[in-house]
């Protein structure tokens, strides 16, 4: 058994206890993805993006001290995690490899939603990447627009898709063919 091989089954276990047949705050990233995953369930595969991803999570939560992480979030049938909250601020940790801009405004909905449920101020967006770290901060009157914003994709059934996501997508070319 090598290293590799641990850290992907550490990782199948981890992923094996959020399956549940829920909705997500983050399906606000794909519909097709979260409607399959409820269908099909889901297997975390070693997908070295979403492993780095939660290795970066990890790391950062067990290093630095005084913030609650992983914060569970209800929000009528939605349910998510919100990754650090200390004060009166939330931290939203996303890892890219390729640093790109693109899907804040996505990740700052799920954030929103996340603050709006904790009756949180402020949101701090840390994305973390090989090419450029950078952070967007929001705070009051914003979040609110983003969490009504977010509401209204729920309700409306009108989901963004994160096409970077596609590539990546355990059901791709099984089950969706985008």
């Amino acid at each position: 058994m090598s290293l590799y091989t641990d850290i992907i089954n550490a990782q199948n276990a981890e992923h094996a206890e959020h399956t549940e047949v829920h909705k997500y705050i983050t399906d606000l990233y794909c519909v097709k993805q979260a409607e399959l995953r409820r269908k099909y369930g889901s297997e975390f595969k070693g997908n070295h993006f979403t492993l780095m991803g939660n290795l970066v999570h990890k790391g950062i939560q067990e290093t630095v001290k005084g913030y609650k992480s992983e914060i569970p979030i209800t929000i009528g049938d939605l349910h998510g995690r919100a990754d650090m909250v200390k004060d009166d601020t939330l931290y939203e940790i996303k890892y890219s490899p390729f640093g790109n801009q693109k899907n804040n405004d996505l990740y700052l909905l799920q954030a929103s939603m996340y603050a709006h449920a904790l009756d949180i101020g402020n949101v701090e967006l840390l994305m973390l990447s090989g090419l450029n770290n950078y952070s967007v901060n929001i705070g009051g009157k914003t979040i609110e627009e983003y969490y009504q914003k977010a509401m209204s994709i729920f309700k409306d059934n009108t989901y963004p898709i994160m096409e970077a996501k596609c590539k990546y997508c355990e059901y791709k070319g099984i089950h969706c063919f985008r």
